[in-house]
């Protein structure tokens, strides 16, 4: 039924060559839709309520018509995450914190030898234990080890460093104070943005509803009762 109304939707371009690219599309199309039934992966970004990370699945959405819109997204009024955020991805973000969070583990073992002014300021890092996969806090001190300690790095590195373990404190926040995936300029912007009567799917926790907008209010069809 799916596939029917897919290309019932999508008539002929009168273009050959954009036919032909439209075809290739509604083949691509139907070929994922025996997938969806094992879930669908997105990969959002914060910045607009429509912002995805292209992938085959979602092309799906885009040949029936359908809008897939969040309401994660950061304020730009909030100036100061919004410029370590930009146009970054989930995916990204989360590598960006484990890497630092590693790379912060491995230059603070040999903070005994570092000059006790240095090794104040690396305590001052706040964790990002949340996102540690090894479950290490790296603002703890590090444990004895009869591994030969490395030599310090470079002053200019350590700066590098520590502006890096900056931003990630401003990543790791803002994941944190909007764990509930929606935010208040989220809400905002799918209000301003879903057209009057329109259908769309709302993406939330890893859920997907209907969502549809009647007489300027926002109405999400009730899947988990």
């Amino acid at each position: 039924m799916v596939g029917n109304y897919l290309v019932e939707f999508n008539p002929p371009h009168p273009n050959p060559e954009m036919q032909a690219n439209q075809q290739q599309q509604i083949a691509d199309s139907l070929a994922v839709l025996p997938k969806l039934g094992r879930g669908l992966d997105v990969n959002i970004r914060f910045q607009k309520i429509t912002d995805f990370e292209y992938t085959d699945e979602l092309s799906v959405m885009d040949m029936l018509g359908i809008n897939l819109v969040h309401g994660w997204l950061c304020d730009p009024q909030d100036t100061k995450t919004a410029a370590v955020i930009k146009d970054l991805s989930y995916n990204q973000l989360i590598c960006e914190l484990v890497e630092l969070d590693h790379v912060a583990n491995t230059s603070q073992k040999p903070a005994a030898q570092k000059p006790a002014e240095e090794a104040a300021a690396w305590a001052k890092l706040p964790s990002v234990v949340s996102w540690n996969t090894r479950g290490v806090n790296p603002s703890l001190p590090p444990a004895p080890s009869s591994e030969p300690a490395a030599s310090a790095p470079p002053p200019s590195e350590n700066e590098e460093l520590l502006d890096k373990m900056r931003k990630a404190q401003v990543v790791e926040a803002f994941l944190n104070e909007n764990a509930s995936q929606l935010t208040y300029y989220g809400l905002a912007q799918l209000f301003a943005n879903v057209g009057e009567r329109e259908l769309c799917v709302f993406f939330r926790n890893n859920h997907f509803c209907t969502m549809t907008k009647r007489d300027k209010e926002l109405y999400l069809l009730a899947t988990d009762v």
